[in-house]
């Protein structure tokens, strides 16, 4: 498996945009805010984040434009988790077992690991 990065970049040509790449499954973002617009384009794998307004759940294809100001937090999923077991991601990704990894990931997500894959 690809090694987990994270680029963020500006493009002064359209205002200072600012851009984000993240590959792996360990790129998470605490709460925070852009002082412009932030632009995110899902490639493979998906990307769940939360807004003041409730959660967002992205796949391939789809676009992201953060706000100005927007506070938002959230993190990535790497492509190469889908097809795995669940309780081998609940135990590579630090939990003791399947169960923990549910009901964590389901606090965060507000559905459990095999409804978000399936798409529920």
């Amino acid at each position: 498996m690809a090694k987990s990065q994270a680029k963020l970049w500006r493009v002064q040509a359209l205002n200072d945009v600012e851009c984000l790449k993240a590959v792996g499954i360990n790129h998470a973002f605490d709460r925070h805010i852009h002082t412009g617009f932030g632009l995110a384009v899902v490639d493979q794998g998906r990307l769940a984040y939360r807004t003041e307004a409730g959660d967002h759940f992205l796949k391939p294809g789809d676009v992201l434009v953060i706000n100005p100001g927007q506070v938002h937090w959230g993190g990535t999923v790497d492509g190469d988790r889908y097809g795995q077991a669940i309780a081998d991601v609940a135990i590579d990704t630090g939990f003791a077992d399947q169960s923990h990894f549910t009901r964590h990931f389901k606090r965060f997500v507000r559905v459990t690991p095999g409804q978000y894959v399936s798409g529920q």
